[in-house]
């Protein structure tokens, strides 16, 4: 992996007027600086491949359509690009500057319930977004969430699926490298949808609610395995402080059969957003089909859509 990184410093140097000050991050495919904009127009981060690097094309093809989708997509938790382009053997994205991802929040500890619902509001109204345009992202994880500046913004779309294009990207899993967030249907190559991106929200969410990476290991094949077999529990019956209601929420999203998950984006951005102002959990019981367990004043179950209990 660490031969796909431009291995020189490029601290100092400019790219079409943009002076690259500290590196701060690296991903699967390039390193992120911060740098000084032209004109004295304050500063941005701007993401590098070395193409003199790169063995891969499809890591070339990725980046290169990342900056054409980003470029049509003008939304408040979606991460804003100034410009991008190549200069001598670097491709170059340039895009608003952030404190810092989502996964250098990540511990051991659970994070406050408010923190788990603005995440998945703020990133659940960005997948609403570009699902509207048929665009699936397909590589959510913490490392692709950044703290704007007043916000939680979604990046990296090098992977995103464009449903009405006739081109085919694929995604190789090995190459996304963090199973622990994937919709099995993706690490299966089955085909993908909107509810592939709800489940990888719905697993950040049980991450941060639990203190704990669904599905933890290191192993590819071990970790599908575990999706397939070992459904989410609530993440309440693990953490207390996480409300009921928050908990049946994230178990949904992260059904393992898509038919028994959000039938939309905006049906789970609703249910997330209702959160915020629960009352105390209430009497439960189990459903007679899918058998999850079930808020007694819910008239059907939430999972299967059955009626009666």
């Amino acid at each position: 992996m660490l031969a796909w990184f431009t291995k020189k410093d490029l601290a100092g140097t400019k790219l079409d007027g943009y002076l690259l000050r500290d590196q701060i991050g690296a991903g699967e495919f390039a390193k992120v600086y911060v740098a000084d904009a032209p004109d004295g127009k304050g500063q941005v981060a701007i993401k590098v491949l070395g193409l003199s690097e790169v063995r891969d094309k499809d890591v070339v093809k990725h980046f290169e359509r990342q900056a054409r989708l980003l470029e049509k997509l003008d939304h408040p938790n979606i991460v804003k690009i100034h410009a991008h382009g190549r200069t001598r053997d670097q491709l170059w994205i340039a895009m608003d500057l952030a404190a810092k991802s989502l996964d250098k929040m990540l511990g051991d500890q659970p994070l406050p319930e408010d923190l788990i619902i603005d995440v998945g509001s703020q990133i659940g109204g960005a997948l609403q977004f570009i699902h509207q345009r048929r665009i699936i992202h397909r590589d959510l994880k913490p490392s692709n969430i950044l703290l704007g500046t007043h916000s939680y913004v979604l990046s990296d779309f090098g992977f995103a699926k464009v449903l009405d294009s006739s081109s085919v990207v694929t995604i190789n899993p090995k190459k996304v490298m963090n199973l622990h967030y994937l919709a099995p249907e993706i690490a299966l190559g089955l085909p993908v949808t909107a509810k592939s991106d709800v489940f990888s929200l719905g697993a950040i969410m049980y991450h941060l609610a639990t203190g704990k990476a669904p599905y933890n290991g290191t192993n590819p094949v071990r970790i599908v395995e575990k999706q397939l077999k070992e459904p989410l529990p609530n993440p309440h019956t693990l953490n207390s402080g996480i409300s009921y209601e928050l908990g049946m929420v994230i178990r949904k999203a992260t059904t393992v059969e898509d038919r028994f998950r959000y039938p939309s984006t905006a049906d789970f951005v609703r249910d997330v957003r209702a959160c915020r102002h629960i009352q105390p959990p209430k009497e439960a019981h189990q459903c007679l089909g899918c058998r999850q367990m079930v808020p007694a004043e819910f008239p059907r179950c939430p999972y299967c859509g059955r009626k009666s209990f």
